[in-house]
């Protein structure tokens, strides 16, 4: 069973359709790391609520760490597939996906926190 999963084509299209939308935000990669990092080194004058606050650095963090992410998804999806787990694979190579829209939710949840203080 395990070969026959490792020769499904339906799978192995769908994992490397999601590791190339994984690997786009890479290419933003250049100007969200420097805007990051000044994010991080920046203290707001106004005393935001501490909740503010720790939206604010959980998403920087978080850019920060998306290329670990990608990698991370990308080897252990390259592990499974080795193995012949095409359902393993596909699950792997959609980590950075569901990683990139847990930073969206925390993108919007800045914004609100920012808007409401």
């Amino acid at each position: 069973m395990k070969h026959q999963a490792a020769n499904n084509p339906t799978g192995r299209t769908l994992t490397w359709a999601l590791r190339g939308l994984g690997a786009l935000p890479l290419l933003a990669y250049p100007l969200v790391l420097p805007a990051s990092l000044m994010t991080l080194g920046t203290s707001d004058p106004n005393s935001p609520p501490a909740l503010l606050t720790t939206v604010k650095q959980a998403f920087c963090w978080g850019s920060l760490a998306y290329p670990l992410v990608y990698l991370g998804g990308l080897v252990l999806a390259g592990r499974a597939a080795g193995r012949g787990e095409a359902r393993g694979s596909v699950v792997w190579s959609a980590l950075p996906l569901g990683y990139m829209l847990a930073l969206a939710v925390l993108f919007q949840a800045w914004g609100a926190l920012d808007r409401a203080r």
